[in-house]
């Protein structure tokens, strides 16, 4: 009991031990400073056929610099049994160069 007792001492210790001092910058240093750059690109697809349907599903995303990114997905879902049934859908969000958009696609019918 005794030996949790100090742990648990210890680590309420531990946060001031690790305070660093501050040091004020003056304007020509903070000038020089630039933040970190986060970039991701990623791409989850899932494909399959299920009781007979074709279902498609892509998700979708990358960022190479705060003026060029874009986040979106599709889905396609057919029928080739009942008459070739579709149906199409994808959506989209961006900025390209600095040119923000959003781009929504729909059809439907058969083959």
């Amino acid at each position: 009991m005794k030996q949790k007792l100090a742990s648990l001492a210890l680590l309420t210790l531990a946060p001031m031990a690790a305070h660093a001092e501050l040091v004020e910058m003056q304007d020509a240093e903070l000038a020089g400073v630039s933040g970190q750059g986060i970039t991701f690109d990623f791409n989850f697809t899932f494909d399959k056929v299920i009781a007979g349907v074709d279902v498609y599903k892509n998700v979708y995303g990358y960022k190479l610099s705060s003026t060029d990114w874009e986040l979106g997905q599709g889905s396609e879902v057919s029928n080739p049994v009942s008459g070739g049934r579709y149906l199409n859908r994808s959506i989209s969000v961006g900025n390209d160069s600095g040119d923000k958009f959003v781009y929504r696609y729909t059809a439907w019918g058969r083959n």
